[in-house]
């Protein structure tokens, strides 16, 4: 037996409070590799869970803002 998606009533996705290196880069329209030089300049801060980077979304709207 499958079981089928229920529909959400939320018109809004959920957003992840994090974000990986090319989702903050397709949300600020850069490359990914700018992401990374901002992260070494330090003016964006980076989570490091084992190998992966990610990013705060509130730091990412900060730079858009």
């Amino acid at each position: 037996m499958t079981q089928r998606p229920v529909p959400s009533n939320n018109p809004a996705p959920l957003l992840r409070p994090v974000l990986s290196a090319k989702e903050a880069a397709d949300l600020l329209g850069v490359s990914r590799s700018l992401v990374f030089r901002l992260l070494q300049d330090g003016t964006l801060r980076r989570i490091k869970i084992g190998n992966r980077t990610l990013i705060r979304r509130t730091e990412v709207e900060a730079l858009i803002n």
